[in-house]
């Protein structure tokens, strides 16, 4: 464990090779004890992402961030947010990187929070019978296929906006869909009262 003593030198190549305890020891402290970190040092270099505020990253940039945190891919999410090549990822220093991408999980995770505090599961019975979950196989894309109007020609537009836009549409949505329902309900109860005199 005489590497970890100097853990500022334990480089991110390096991990492959570590023996079994060394290696326990390691995934510990990342999990464990290291703290979220947005600077990455790329050898004498402190590099900061490209952007702090992931509310301003085009939809594009968020929708690839989570399918990399997902699949555990460190090297793509360094070269997103902080424009890394693939020759600087092997040099970088693994706790550091690790504090990095730990930041990067909660910056996803505090704008998940959000997402499912703003918009939440709104979601009403009757649409829930006529099938709508078959739309999560689609993911995004029924999302972005519903803001484009079907449109495929401009589904880069909305790609590229930057998510804050994204966001408040789909709350922009969410209330109007509930104004509307509200209004329907209303008109309905009004109509039945007309035809119960008649």
């Amino acid at each position: 464990m005489g590497i970890i003593k100097s853990g500022v030198k334990l480089r991110i190549k390096d991990y492959p090779f570590l023996d079994d305890q060394t290696r326990e020891y390691v995934d510990y402290i990342i999990q464990n004890s290291l703290r979220a970190n947005p600077i990455l040092r790329v050898g004498r270099k402190k590099v900061k992402p490209k952007q702090m505020d992931f509310w301003k990253l085009s939809w594009s940039d968020i929708i690839l961030l989570r399918v990399y945190v997902g699949d555990k891919d460190i090297k793509a999410v360094n070269e997103l947010v902080y424009g890394t090549s693939e020759k600087d990822f092997l040099k970088l220093q693994l706790l550091n990187s690790s504090a990095c991408y730990k930041w990067v999980v909660d910056q996803l995770n505090h704008i998940a929070e959000i997402e499912k505090q703003e918009l939440g599961d709104s979601v009403n019975n009757d649409l829930k019978e006529a099938g709508i979950d078959r739309l999560n196989e689609f993911g995004y894309s029924a999302t972005l296929d519903e803001l484009a109007k079907g449109n495929l020609l401009i589904y880069d537009q909305w790609l590229e906006l930057p998510y804050m836009k994204i966001f408040r549409k789909l709350c922009l949505n969410k209330v109007k869909g509930e104004i509307q329902k509200n209004h329907n309900e209303i008109v309905s109860r009004k109509t039945k009262r007309v035809n119960r005199r008649f």
